[in-house]
């Protein structure tokens, strides 16, 4: 059960440090679009348990939180064995790996980090909210022309909202850097339609 938080939960604190670093909370899971690229979440692991495969292995099932939602995390016995000595209840941690959709959400962990390691591991990124009704393909070639132009070592995330759904995808081929000017010129590209976090 989700505890109390009279002040504001204490997720809060990090999100604005670490935002550029997760590519999706928890409650945009279920928007997540990139199937095959690993998810990047973080969140305060609130409990944790060890099962057993059916060889004998030993595995974890971890319950992590954040403002908002939260999830559970699978992590396999060769994971298990490496991560499961960095745990601790209350501490702030991203998982990277894959969505898993079968009896409700779930990742399936590759990575855990560390709230002292995730800026050496991890690759930061841009996100740009698209108001996306009635948009053309000119429009997103037109943009990825023009993120071109801005090259820098952030990931660019594409928030695409229109009336029916909203959707969350990476871009593949494009990393840029995040500045005031690149900022401008997506909103001005886009006529007031797309900004970027």
């Amino acid at each position: 059960s989700m505890g109390l938080y009279i002040s504001g939960h204490p997720y809060d604190n990090y999100f604005p440090l670490i935002r550029n670093y997760i590519n999706c909370t928890f409650s945009d899971l279920p928007l997540w679009q990139s199937g095959n690229q690993p998810v990047v979440s973080a969140g305060l692991l609130t409990s944790y348990k060890e099962r057993y495969t059916k060889k004998g292995d030993p595995m974890g099932i971890l319950d992590f939180e954040d403002s908002e939602a939260t999830i559970e995390v699978v992590v396999f016995p060769k994971q298990w064995s490496k991560y499961k000595p960095l745990l601790n209840i209350g501490s702030l941690y991203f998982i990277k790996g894959q969505l898993k959709q079968d009896r409700g959400l779930s990742i399936l962990a590759d990575e855990i980090i560390t709230e002292e390691d995730y800026k050496s591991l991890l690759t930061p990124h841009v996100t740009i909210t698209i108001e996306a009704d009635g948009l053309t393909e000119d429009f997103y070639s037109d943009l990825c022309r023009l993120l071109r132009k801005h090259p820098g070592k952030y990931d660019v995330l594409l928030k695409l909202v229109n009336s029916e759904q909203t959707v969350v995808s990476l871009l593949r081929s494009v990393k840029v850097d995040l500045n005031d000017k690149l900022c401008r010129d997506v909103t001005d590209h886009s006529k007031g339609r797309a900004f970027c976090s």
